[in-house]
Protein backbone atom coordinates (compact mmCIF):
# COMPACT_ATOMS: atom_id res chain seq x y z
CA UNK A 1 0.00 0.00 0.00
CA UNK A 2 1.29 3.76 -0.91
CA UNK A 3 1.53 6.43 1.29
CA UNK A 4 -1.29 7.78 0.45
CA UNK A 5 -3.74 4.65 0.87
CA UNK A 6 -2.24 4.95 4.40
CA UNK A 7 -2.83 8.69 5.46
CA UNK A 8 -6.32 8.76 2.80
CA UNK A 9 -7.88 5.41 4.07
CA UNK A 10 -8.18 6.22 7.84
CA UNK A 11 -9.19 10.45 6.62
CA UNK A 12 -11.84 8.71 5.03
CA UNK A 13 -13.00 6.70 7.64
CA UNK A 14 -13.03 9.68 9.42
CA UNK A 15 -15.13 11.70 7.46
CA UNK A 16 -17.65 9.17 6.67
CA UNK A 17 -17.85 8.65 10.34
CA UNK A 18 -18.54 12.51 10.94
CA UNK A 19 -21.04 12.15 7.75
CA UNK A 20 -22.97 10.22 9.26
CA UNK A 21 -23.31 11.86 12.54
CA UNK A 22 -24.07 15.22 11.05
CA UNK A 23 -26.68 13.52 8.80
CA UNK A 24 -28.28 11.87 11.45
CA UNK A 25 -28.51 15.32 13.16
CA UNK A 26 -29.70 17.00 10.65
CA UNK A 27 -32.87 14.97 10.07
CA UNK A 28 -33.04 14.24 13.87
CA UNK A 29 -33.84 18.51 13.81
CA UNK A 30 -36.24 18.62 10.70
CA UNK A 31 -38.48 15.53 12.26
CA UNK A 32 -38.44 17.42 15.26
CA UNK A 33 -39.55 20.68 13.64
CA UNK A 34 -42.25 18.83 12.04
CA UNK A 35 -43.95 18.38 14.76
CA UNK A 36 -46.94 19.43 16.28
CA UNK A 37 -47.24 20.54 19.94
CA UNK A 38 -50.54 20.50 21.50
CA UNK A 39 -51.83 21.99 24.00
CA UNK A 40 -54.88 24.27 25.63
CA UNK A 41 -52.88 26.68 27.47
CA UNK A 42 -49.51 27.60 27.38
CA UNK A 43 -47.39 30.25 30.30
CA UNK A 44 -44.51 32.59 29.91
CA UNK A 45 -43.14 33.18 33.36
CA UNK A 46 -40.34 35.52 35.07
CA UNK A 47 -37.28 34.43 35.96
CA UNK A 48 -39.16 34.94 39.43
CA UNK A 49 -41.79 32.16 38.18
CA UNK A 50 -44.67 34.87 37.97
CA UNK A 51 -46.74 34.67 35.23
CA UNK A 52 -46.00 37.15 32.68
CA UNK A 53 -48.62 35.76 29.36
CA UNK A 54 -50.68 33.19 28.31
CA UNK A 55 -52.38 32.12 25.49
CA UNK A 56 -55.42 29.77 25.54
CA UNK A 57 -59.04 29.94 26.14
CA UNK A 58 -60.59 31.57 29.11
CA UNK A 59 -63.64 30.85 30.91
CA UNK A 60 -65.76 33.02 28.36
CA UNK A 61 -64.49 31.03 25.54
CA UNK A 62 -62.42 33.76 24.02
CA UNK A 63 -58.82 32.30 22.78
CA UNK A 64 -56.56 34.97 23.67
CA UNK A 65 -53.24 36.02 24.30
CA UNK A 66 -52.61 37.93 27.37
CA UNK A 67 -49.94 40.19 28.97
CA UNK A 68 -49.92 40.82 32.97
CA UNK A 69 -48.21 43.55 35.13
CA UNK A 70 -46.30 42.36 37.95
CA UNK A 71 -49.24 42.75 40.36
CA UNK A 72 -51.18 39.55 37.61
CA UNK A 73 -53.76 41.71 36.87
CA UNK A 74 -54.35 41.65 32.82
CA UNK A 75 -52.99 44.77 30.90
CA UNK A 76 -53.05 43.59 27.37
CA UNK A 77 -55.52 40.68 25.60
CA UNK A 78 -55.75 40.14 22.03
CA UNK A 79 -57.64 37.25 20.56
CA UNK A 80 -61.24 36.02 19.04
CA UNK A 81 -64.82 36.15 21.39
CA UNK A 82 -66.83 33.03 21.50
CA UNK A 83 -68.21 34.29 18.05
CA UNK A 84 -65.10 34.58 16.98
CA UNK A 85 -64.78 38.25 16.46
CA UNK A 86 -61.18 39.67 16.81
CA UNK A 87 -60.38 41.89 20.00
CA UNK A 88 -58.19 44.21 21.37
CA UNK A 89 -58.29 45.23 25.06
CA UNK A 90 -55.87 47.50 27.29
CA UNK A 91 -56.62 47.21 30.59
CA UNK A 92 -55.81 50.33 33.52
CA UNK A 93 -53.70 49.48 36.63
CA UNK A 94 -57.03 48.48 38.35
CA UNK A 95 -57.72 45.54 36.25
CA UNK A 96 -60.85 47.54 34.47
CA UNK A 97 -60.99 47.76 30.68
CA UNK A 98 -59.51 51.25 28.89
CA UNK A 99 -59.77 51.00 25.63
CA UNK A 100 -61.34 48.27 23.50
CA UNK A 101 -61.36 47.66 19.84
CA UNK A 102 -63.02 44.77 17.87
CA UNK A 103 -65.05 43.69 14.56
CA UNK A 104 -68.92 42.55 15.42
CA UNK A 105 -70.40 39.29 13.45
CA UNK A 106 -70.36 42.10 10.80
CA UNK A 107 -66.69 42.94 10.02
CA UNK A 108 -67.63 46.44 11.37
CA UNK A 109 -65.03 48.08 14.43
CA UNK A 110 -65.66 49.71 17.07
CA UNK A 111 -63.34 51.69 19.39
CA UNK A 112 -64.50 52.23 22.65
CA UNK A 113 -62.72 54.27 25.61
CA UNK A 114 -62.92 54.38 29.18
CA UNK A 115 -61.97 55.04 32.95
CA UNK A 116 -62.47 53.49 36.29
CA UNK A 117 -66.42 54.65 36.64
CA UNK A 118 -67.33 53.57 32.95
CA UNK A 119 -65.78 51.06 29.71
CA UNK A 120 -68.16 52.65 27.38
CA UNK A 121 -67.42 56.59 27.93
CA UNK A 122 -66.28 57.25 24.81
CA UNK A 123 -67.40 54.84 21.39
CA UNK A 124 -66.18 55.73 18.04
CA UNK A 125 -67.20 53.38 14.86
CA UNK A 126 -70.36 50.80 14.00
CA UNK A 127 -73.02 51.86 16.56
CA UNK A 128 -74.57 48.64 17.81
CA UNK A 129 -78.00 48.57 18.31
CA UNK A 130 -79.96 46.55 20.92
CA UNK A 131 -80.80 43.85 18.69
CA UNK A 132 -78.40 43.73 16.01
CA UNK A 133 -79.00 42.92 12.43
CA UNK A 134 -76.90 43.11 9.05
CA UNK A 135 -79.00 45.92 7.83
CA UNK A 136 -77.55 48.42 10.57
CA UNK A 137 -75.29 50.88 8.88
CA UNK A 138 -74.90 53.33 12.09
CA UNK A 139 -71.60 55.04 12.34
CA UNK A 140 -70.96 57.96 15.03
CA UNK A 141 -68.71 59.32 17.92
CA UNK A 142 -70.55 58.88 21.55
CA UNK A 143 -69.72 60.24 24.44
CA UNK A 144 -71.37 58.63 28.02
CA UNK A 145 -71.90 59.60 31.58
CA UNK A 146 -72.16 57.52 34.47
CA UNK A 147 -75.90 57.17 35.19
CA UNK A 148 -76.96 58.43 32.29
CA UNK A 149 -79.30 55.77 29.85
CA UNK A 150 -78.81 57.90 26.75
CA UNK A 151 -76.02 59.51 25.38
CA UNK A 152 -74.49 62.92 26.68
CA UNK A 153 -73.36 63.80 23.07
CA UNK A 154 -73.53 62.39 19.79
CA UNK A 155 -72.43 63.03 16.26
CA UNK A 156 -73.40 60.22 13.58
CA UNK A 157 -74.59 58.77 10.36
CA UNK A 158 -77.91 56.90 10.62
CA UNK A 159 -79.29 55.13 7.98
CA UNK A 160 -83.25 53.91 7.24
CA UNK A 161 -83.33 51.75 4.59
CA UNK A 162 -81.56 53.59 1.69
CA UNK A 163 -82.07 56.93 3.14
CA UNK A 164 -79.11 57.98 5.84
CA UNK A 165 -79.29 61.36 7.77
CA UNK A 166 -76.35 62.87 9.97
CA UNK A 167 -77.02 64.62 13.79
CA UNK A 168 -75.43 66.22 16.31
CA UNK A 169 -76.97 65.87 19.86
CA UNK A 170 -75.93 67.08 23.09
CA UNK A 171 -77.90 66.96 26.41
CA UNK A 172 -77.52 68.96 29.56
CA UNK A 173 -76.75 67.97 32.93
CA UNK A 174 -80.23 69.47 33.59
CA UNK A 175 -81.52 66.71 30.98
CA UNK A 176 -82.62 69.22 27.82
CA UNK A 177 -81.60 67.79 24.79
CA UNK A 178 -80.01 70.01 22.51
CA UNK A 179 -80.24 68.01 18.45
CA UNK A 180 -79.91 69.18 14.66
CA UNK A 181 -81.31 68.23 12.65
Amino acid sequence: MTMKGLVGLPLAAIFGFLGGIVSTRIQSVSAAASDTIRASRFELSSSSGKTVAEWGSDSQGRTSLKFFRTNQREAVSVGLTEDEAPFVNLFGRDGKVRITLFLDKEGKPLLGMGDGILEGRVLLGSILHDVPSSSDDDWGLLFRAPGLIHDFASIGVRSEGASRSGGISVRTSSGKTWSAP
